[in-house]
């Protein structure tokens, strides 16, 4: 069994670390000195201190291409979500009545973002010539009545009855969905997307995008809503 160090041995070695410390570069001139230091490897055995340092440097180069590469693939998937979204705010300022609106939007929703299940709930007094589902305040009011007084956009699982009104027939194909109110003042419609997987929507949807979704809907559903022939 090998010895264990002295005291003396061991306030030696704590002194030439000590000085090490203080003159970092100590080995600059003595480069033959680094071949014959030997350090623990994580393998097992012993290697050189450069063969360490060699090592060392490979694995900061892997975990730097790694993380660029994830930086790039978000930068990416970024690009995509603008040129979406450019699209989309295109096709919304140029529709010319509520039902070309209504169309873009379920389009772009559906085959440009890819998006399971998208809802356009209007809110009105009266009948609207569009393919979306339009119901009065007092029917919003008893299935909705605690969403519309929240923040502008929710996501996460909601309520079985706030599913059902929403989704109707497709409700148990949603797990988890997203909530945009529509409500310059007082709330008006709300825009609901659903996926099937209940953990989807609350962790990758965009907040952002929906809150930039619901603001432009605010802009350009009043004025389409008020002159609808119907």
């Amino acid at each position: 069994m090998a010895a264990s160090a002295s005291p003396g041995s061991r306030l030696q070695a704590d002194q030439v670390a000590a000085y090490l410390k203080e003159h970092p570069d100590f080995f600059l001139d003595r480069e033959d000195l680094l071949a014959d230091l030997q350090l623990r490897h994580p393998t097992g055995g012993a290697i050189s201190l450069i063969e360490r340092q060699v090592a060392d440097l490979r694995q900061r180069n892997r975990d730097l291409r790694r993380r660029l590469g994830e930086l790039l693939g978000t930068a990416r998937d970024n690009d995509q979500l603008i040129e979406k979204t450019r699209r989309l705010t295109l096709a919304l300022l140029e529709a010319v009545d509520l039902g070309d609106l209504v169309d873009a939007l379920y389009y772009s929703l559906d085959r440009e973002f890819g998006f399971e299940q998208t809802r356009l709930l209007l809110i009105s007094g009266r009948r609207l010539s569009c393919n979306t589902q339009v119901v009065t305040m007092a029917e919003a009011q008893r299935f909705l009545s605690r969403r519309l007084r929240l923040t502008r956009v929710q996501t996460g699982v909601l309520e079985p009855s706030e599913v059902n009104f929403l989704f109707g027939l497709d409700a148990e194909l949603v797990g988890s969905m997203t909530l945009t109110v529509l409500r310059p003042s007082q709330p008006f419609g709300v825009i609901a997307i659903g996926h099937a997987d209940p953990k989807h929507l609350k962790a990758n949807l965009g907040i952002v995008f929906l809150a930039y979704l619901g603001q432009l809907l605010e802009r350009l559903l009043p004025n389409l809503i008020a002159h609808d022939p119907s």
